[in-house]
């Protein structure tokens, strides 16, 4: 499990995605000195889960020009397509390391995420957090997650991505 004093507060005022609860992701965070994505945040609903689309090569391109990237790392998605994440939005994806550990996310946020929102008819909010080593770097080195679901519980953990 996670430390107890992860930050999950928003570091900028964040964005609001337009559309309202038609799209899953609701607010994010961009940095004003080069653009990185450092927040975001989804509250998912029924209606939400099986309508995400897959990462477009259009935002393979973008990421790959914008983003510090290894040849080893992965273009990934934040909110996967089975909770609705959209994969044509710079919001929904980031530059995953090698290190990181997918399986754990998937489990954690995706898996526990759409079963307990199809079981419950009520929604999850989902929050993410990139830290960076250093104001320039493009590529988080560790991705900080909390999960709230229906029924009150929480998931909260970090994970290294290097």
């Amino acid at each position: 499990m996670a430390d107890d004093d992860l930050d999950f507060e928003a570091p900028y005022e964040p964005n609001e995605i337009p559309g309202g609860d038609k799209n899953v992701i609701r607010r994010y965070c961009q940095s004003p000195v080069n653009g990185r994505l450092e927040w975001i945040q989804a509250e998912v609903y029924p209606k939400h889960l099986h309508t995400g689309e897959d990462i477009t090569e259009e935002m393979v391109d973008y990421m790959e020009e914008t983003v510090e990237m290894s040849e080893r790392d992965d273009i990934a998605m934040i909110i996967h397509e089975s909770l609705g994440g959209k994969g044509n939005a710079f919001w929904n994806v980031f530059a995953q390391g090698c290190t990181f550990d997918r399986s754990k996310y998937d489990n954690e946020v995706e898996s526990t995420t759409f079963h307990a929102v199809k079981a419950s008819g009520k929604p999850a909010m989902i929050t993410v957090r990139f830290l960076f080593k250093s104001g320039s770097h493009t590529k988080p080195f560790k991705v900080l997650y909390r999960v709230e679901l229906p029924g009150g519980d929480f998931i909260e953990n970090d994970l290294l991505n290097a």
